[in-house]
C-alpha cells in the first residue's frame, strides 16, 4: 500500500519546450480548498486520502499557503498493513515555488521522516532526515517538491500530445520527470460527471516515490484543474483514488 502517498504527490515545476504559466495569473486554488478521495485496491475500499490548502497568516511571505496531504488506511486494515502518511509544503503564491517540505510516512513496517528547506534564489536546498545532521545541496532553477508540484501543474496550460518535462526534488535529490498529456475524457464519479484531461507521469527512478508501474491522473478540464481520479498499476491489480468530496472550489459537475 506504499502507493497511497505517490498517488497524490506527483507533478510539475518547469516545462521544457512549452510556455511556463504566468505568475501574475490568478491561482486556480485558494485557502479553504479541501479534496477527499476514496482509495481502493481491486475495487475494495482500503483507505482515504485528503488534500487541503490552508492560509498562514503570520508567515513572512504575504499570502503564503500551506499545502497538506494525508493518506490513511481504514481501521480494519491496520492489523495487516497500516498506512498513516502526512506531507506538508509551504508554497509562495507569488513566485509559485516551494519554500519547504516535510513528510512523515508510516506504511506497514516502513518508516520515513524528512524535511527540506529551499533557498530558491541561490539554488540550494537543506535536507534533513530524522535527527541526522542537515545537508546543503544544489538544485535546479524553479524546482518543486513532491506535493507543491501537483498544485503548480494546475496553473499550467495542458495540450493533448504535448509532453512536459519537470524537475522534482525529494530527499535532497532532483529528478527530471516526463509527463504525457494523453487525452480528454468524461468520467462518471460519485460527485457527478466531470470533463477531464488524462495525464501520465513517467517516473524515471523508482527511488523518487518507492513505486514501480504505470500511473495516471485525471484533472478537471476547466480553469481549476482539480485532480478527480488517480490510478497506479501495481504487481497485483491497481490502486485507485477518486474524488468523493470537494470544498472551496467551484468544480463543474453534472448529475
Amino acid at each position: 500500500m506504499r502507493t497511497l502517498y505517490p498517488l497524490l504527490l506527483i507533478l510539475a515545476g518547469l516545462q521544457v519546450g512549452t510556455p511556463i504559466a504566468s505568475t501574475t495569473a490568478p491561482l486556480p486554488f485558494r485557502a479553504g480548498e479541501s479534496l477527499v478521495f476514496e482509495v481502493s485496491w481491486m475495487h475494495i475500499p482500503v483507505g482515504t486520502a485528503t488534500m487541503r490548502v490552508e492560509p498562514i497568516p503570520d508567515h513572512t511571505i504575504p499570502d503564503a499557503l500551506r499545502l497538506i496531504s494525508t493518506a490513511r488506511t481504514h481501521r480494519f486494515l491496520d492489523a495487516f498493513h497500516k498506512v498513516d502518511d502526512l506531507a506538508e509544503s509551504i508554497f509562495d503564491p507569488h513566485t509559485r515555488l516551494s519554500q519547504s517540505f516535510r513528510i512523515r510516512q508510516h506504511e506497514g513496517r516502513y518508516r520515513s521522516h524528512h524535511n527540506m528547506i529551499f533557498d530558491q534564489s541561490n539554488r540550494r536546498v537543506t535536507f534533513q532526515k530524522r535527527d541526522q545532521p542537515p545537508q546543503e545541496l544544489s538544485i535546479p532553477t524553479t524546482v518543486q517538491d513532491p506535493l507543491s508540484v501537483l498544485y503548480w501543474v494546475r496553473t499550467l496550460p495542458l495540450s493533448v500530445g504535448k509532453p512536459l518535462v519537470v524537475p522534482i526534488c525529494n530527499r535532497g535529490k532532483t529528478w527530471f520527470t516526463k509527463i504525457r498529456v494523453l487525452k480528454r475524457e468524461r468520467l462518471k464519479l460519485p460527485i457527478g460527471e466531470v470533463n477531464t484531461i488524462k495525464i501520465q507521469p513517467l517516473l524515471q527512478a523508482a527511488g523518487i516515490f518507492r513505486h514501480k508501474g504505470d500511473m495516471f491522473i485525471w484533472l478537471s478540464d476547466d480553469a481549476y484543474r482539480v485532480p478527480v481520479q488517480l490510478r497506479s498499476n501495481i504487481k497485483i491489480g491497481a490502486v485507485r483514488a477518486h474524488l468523493v468530496n470537494v470544498q472551496g472550489v467551484d468544480l463543474d459537475t453534472q448529475p
